[in-house]
């Protein structure tokens, strides 16, 4: 498997099938910090609580929303499984892995 193919793994957006703009676009949102979740929109009016939509345990941020939430957290292992099983390695994903695509330790 060439160094492009397993690059499609480790790349947040990317993961996703969709046009590079969109990739791209998402990809500034989550670096930038302007995504609209409960802790934005909470501030807005837009919703009443600011909890995380996934759990409730805790005020839903971009960090939380991608690293910390429990839920997402077993969607990750379970995902690290999986792509270590397709490439017949561990696999085991940090923060820059997920959020950046920075595919150092990996």
């Amino acid at each position: 498997m060439d160094k492009q193919t397993t690059s499609f793994f480790f790349i947040l957006p990317r993961a996703f099938k969709c046009d590079t703009y969109t990739a791209t676009s998402f990809q500034f949102w989550v670096l930038n910090d302007i995504c609209f979740t409960n802790s934005k929109l909470a501030k807005i009016g837009y919703v009443n609580e600011d909890s995380c939509s996934l759990c409730g345990n805790a005020v839903e941020t971009v960090t939380h929303l991608f690293i910390d939430c429990r839920n997402v957290n077993i969607f990750w292992e379970n995902f690290e499984v999986y792509v270590g099983k397709f490439l017949n390695e561990n696999i085991k994903l940090n923060e820059k892995n997920i959020i950046v695509g920075i595919q150092e330790n990996i």
